[in-house]
C-alpha cells in the first residue's frame, strides 16, 4: 500500500507533466512571479484532490485569473464559485487571501524562499513551501 505522501507526490508529478504538455498553461510562462503563482495554485488544488479532478479546475481557474493580481481583484464569492466541487473551501479562501497580501503588501511579488512563503502566505506550510 502506498503512503499518502507517495501518492500525493506522484499526483503532483503527473499534474506537472500534463500541464507542461499543454502550451496554454506553462510553456509560455517566463516571469518567475507568474510561474510561482501557477505552481502555487496547482499545489493548493492538489491537496486532498486527485490530479484527474484538478486539471479541469486548474485550467478554468488560470483562464479566469491568469495572474495573482487578477485573483486579488476577484470577490471571495467568485473564487468559491470557481472552486465549487473541489471541496475544502478554506484552500480557496487562503489562495484569495494570499493573492491580496501579495498584491497589497508584497508589491505583487511572491516570496523567494520557503521560510518567507510559510511566514507570508496564508495556507502555505512546510510541505507546500
Amino acid at each position: 500500500m502506498r503512503s499518502p505522501t507517495s501518492s500525493h507526490f506522484e499526483n503532483v508529478i503527473l499534474f506537472y507533466v500534463v500541464s507542461f504538455l499543454r502550451v496554454e498553461n506553462h510553456a509560455k510562462v517566463d516571469d518567475i512571479d507568474q510561474r510561482a503563482y501557477s505552481v502555487w495554485v496547482s499545489e493548493i488544488m492538489l491537496q486532498q484532490t486527485q490530479v484527474a479532478t484538478v486539471i479541469d479546475y486548474y485550467n478554468k481557474w488560470i483562464k479566469k485569473w491568469p495572474t495573482v493580481k487578477a485573483l486579488s481583484e476577484a470577490s471571495l464569492e467568485e473564487v468559491n464559485e470557481v472552486w465549487s466541487g473541489l471541496g475544502y473551501y478554506s484552500r480557496a479562501r487562503r489562495l484569495h487571501e494570499g493573492a491580496n497580501k501579495i498584491v497589497n503588501k508584497l508589491n505583487g511579488r511572491m516570496p523567494r524562499n520557503a521560510a518567507d512563503l510559510q511566514r507570508e502566505i496564508p495556507g502555505i506550510g512546510r510541505y507546500t513551501a
